[in-house]
């Protein structure tokens, strides 16, 4: 009893000093290190939502609450931290009906022919443009197109609604974004893919739509085609429908690889994808309260379960993403009461813990699909969604 006092004691002490480099760590698991906390820069609320390499630095975006906007970070070492944005990405403050309208958040970036890629996103009202942003020096940045140079603008109620940017992929020596919006003449949310040669302004033209499609999920490419799957998807009457995956080998013909969300008809979520020892491996939310999944395919059509018996809580919702590092496969589980877990298998039959709870704060549920993780300088760094948010480095993964 003793020691789980003075453990809880401990804990306490370590959210009373968040971002002074302290670790986070439990008996038999590997140690955490908290490497960025944005509330050093940043007031309110907040959270790691994407992280990327370029030209030998780390970058990060941490999310702001409504009224203070979305900035990224970047280190040199991933420790030593610089804001590189104002609030709202540099890109201002709007008066509108949402009030004080920054955008928010850059759900993905990317670096693509020596440059890196923004996604600033307005979520609070979508009355505010998606864009897609570039920098060549990670400080000066251009817009490169925008929903509504897209034509993805719709009106209600004398208001302008603009569709938004989530997720990059190269393939083939293209940059490819997907977005979402609505069709006021389907009466549809859609989701759509746009693909450029150079990522230049005026280069840009559409791929594929997919109706029903409320949010596009993440790319991956397995096998010579490019992969994408859903994250949340609706029928023409608006009820929940069973998520997708779709596949390219050319990049203008696309198939669908599974449309039945895995044998679940509610509306699941997909995760984001990695390929380890010859499968293509992708999280789902079951929608039915049968709790997360792990699936994996040898050729992208022929899909199989993975056992995930003996890992999971009754509160884990959603394998939410997973990585390849250091020669094993790592998932990634969404729970918002107890917060995220993340497990490791070098065989996928037996897997190891590799935090504990929510990295010891119930608040933190999750990391974001395949953006939130990166190795970096052969460390990996995962952020994590939820109040106050931080990006977390694996310091001892051997334990």
């Amino acid at each position: 009893m003793f020691r789980k006092m003075m453990f809880a004691m401990c804990i306490l002490v370590v959210f009373s000093l968040l971002g002074s480099g302290l670790t986070l760590a439990s008996e038999g698991i590997p140690t955490w290190e908290i490497v960025l906390d944005p509330g050093d820069f940043m007031e309110g609320d907040y959270y790691i939502e994407s992280v990327e390499e370029f030209k030998g630095d780390l970058y990060a975006v941490a999310k702001g609450e409504e009224g203070q906007g979305g900035r990224l970070f970047r280190s040199p070492d991933g420790k030593n931290w610089e804001v590189i944005t104002e609030a709202g990405f540099g890109l201002g403050a709007v008066e509108d009906d949402c009030g004080t309208n920054y955008y928010d958040n850059s759900w993905d970036m990317i670096v693509f022919q020596d440059k890196l890629y923004l996604l600033p996103f307005e979520e609070s009202c979508y009355l505010r443009p998606g864009l897609v942003m570039r920098t060549s020096d990670g400080v000066n940045w251009e817009t490169v197109v925008t929903a509504e140079d897209l034509g993805l603008t719709w009106s209600f109620w004398d208001y302008i609604f603009y569709g938004q940017f989530h997720k990059l992929s190269e393939f083939q020596g293209r940059l490819y974004v997907n977005v979402e919006y609505y069709n006021p003449e389907a009466d549809l949310p859609e989701s759509a893919i746009y693909r450029s040669p150079q990522g230049d302004p005026g280069t840009w033209e559409e791929v594929i739509i997919f109706p029903g499609w409320i949010y596009p999920g993440t790319f991956h490419i397995f096998n010579g085609a490019l992969y994408e799957a859903s994250d949340y998807v609706v029928t023409p009457e608006w009820d929940d429908a069973p998520e997708q995956i779709w596949r390219t080998f050319d990049g203008t013909n696309w198939e669908m690889v599974i449309g039945d969300g895995f044998g679940n008809p509610g509306s699941d979520g997909l995760g984001g994808f990695a390929d380890y020892k010859g499968y293509l491996y992708v999280g789902a939310e079951t929608g039915e309260g049968d709790g997360a999944q792990l699936w994996r395919s040898p050729d992208g059509v022929a899909w199989e379960p993975v056992s995930l018996e003996g890992l999971l809580s009754s509160n884990d919702w959603k394998v939410e993403g997973v990585n390849v590092y250091q020669g094993e496969l790592y998932a990634h589980i969404n729970n918002c009461e107890n917060g995220m877990s993340v497990f490791r298998t070098k065989d996928t039959s037996t897997w190891q813990r590799v935090n504990t709870p929510g990295f010891g704060n119930p608040n933190w549920c999750a990391s974001h699909h395949n953006a939130g993780q990166v190795v970096f300088r052969d460390d990996l760094y995962m952020g994590t969604i939820g109040y106050h948010g931080v990006l977390l480095k694996l310091v001892h993964p051997d334990e």
